[in-house]
């Protein structure tokens, strides 16, 4: 696992960080065109419709922002795709592979020294085998899971992306809104324009900043998803082996501690209740069944702890009855209200 958080640092510092500057070096030199094509080209916009996006932040039936954002958020998506797909994919899917590894020759080991101490063999791989594929199946779920933790967080990093370039284009879109009367349409325009020239280079690379510092993060909640399995597997072998060592015999407050136990178990009125209770249930469904000898002793243990249900009818002569307030205290689930005929 140091080894696969070496290789995604490696990963992030090598292929995510560069290839994210250069998204922002690209969206940097493409935002003027993109800004321009707002009001003029075959991808203009009608001068009402153009006012209305930039009264809203750049928000309206097209988004300036995106649009602006787009070189950097294919960039993150294509780089993300690369890295953990056909890299990191098939090194993380590894290290599992080796975890699930190290616990078979520790229970190789774990298994040897156990037999030279006299435990049978049978017994030792009917703990080895269902551990391990318990092991390998939680492994496998931490590496789904880790795999997508990074996609979700992906796309909360791309989606924080946008925001930030509204928030650097709101003086443009706020000064061009200060403009009115005859012309204003283009004023405004070269006002949008001349301020994503101004800022583009700062802009774009304030953007990917929440990015790049979210990597080293979302590194350490990878591993950790995958260290947290790993160790549970340990402790899981733990409590596995562990009956094999529990109490012995001899230890005299544990047969202590079981007597007690024993004294409170009437186990042949459990019994007793159980028969007469299936008896019962046969005969309510139509089943006969062979009369077993001594079955007309079977008591019924339950009738001498039933309690007694309190019954209050509502057709007595006595009129004080029928107030609740002047009932005696009750316990509510053994009264039973009989209603007026």
């Amino acid at each position: 696992l140091g080894e696969l958080g070496k290789l995604i640092g490696e990963q992030f510092t090598s292929l995510i960080g560069p290839q994210l500057e250069i998204g922002s070096k690209e969206a940097s030199g493409n935002c003027v065109a993109v800004a321009r094509g707002w009001h003029e080209g075959p991808s203009k916009m009608h001068h009402s419709t153009y006012r209305a996006t930039v009264r809203r932040g750049g928000v309206f039936r097209r988004n300036f922002n995106e649009e602006l954002s787009t070189d950097i958020l294919r960039t993150v998506s294509t780089v993300w795709e690369r890295a953990f797909v056909s890299v990191l994919q098939s090194e993380v899917q590894n290290a599992t592979s080796r975890i699930n590894s190290a616990f078979a020759s520790a229970h190789d080991d774990v298994g040897k020294r156990l037999v030279e101490a006299g435990f049978v063999q049978q017994r030792l791989q009917a703990i080895r085998a269902p551990h391990i594929r318990s092991v390998d199946g939680k492994m496998q779920q931490a590496t789904d899971k880790a795999k997508s933790h990074a996609t979700e967080r992906q796309k909360e990093l791309s989606r924080s992306i946008t925001p930030k370039v509204q928030e650097a284009m709101q003086p443009g879109y706020a000064k061009g809104m200060g403009e009115s009367g005859t012309g204003s349409h283009l004023r405004r325009a070269g006002i949008v324009v001349g301020h994503v020239e101004s800022c583009k280079q700062r802009m774009f690379s304030d953007a990917i900043v929440p990015v790049k510092e979210a990597l080293p993060t979302l590194k350490s909640d990878m591993i950790k998803m995958l260290s947290d399995t790993a160790l549970s597997g340990i402790s899981s072998m733990r409590v596995a082996y562990s009956s094999l060592w529990e109490e012995e015999a001899s230890d005299a407050a544990a047969l202590a501690a079981k007597k007690r136990l024993l004294t409170n178990l009437n186990t042949n009125g459990y019994l007793n209740t159980a028969a007469l209770a299936l008896r019962k249930l046969n005969v309510a469904h139509g089943i006969e069944k062979e009369e077993v000898e001594g079955d007309d002793e079977l008591e019924d243990t339950t009738a001498s702890h039933r309690v007694p249900t309190i019954v209050i009818s509502l057709d007595s002569d006595d009129e004080d009855c029928h107030d609740p307030a002047d009932w005696p205290a009750l316990d509510p689930t053994r009264v039973k209200i009989e209603p007026n005929h």
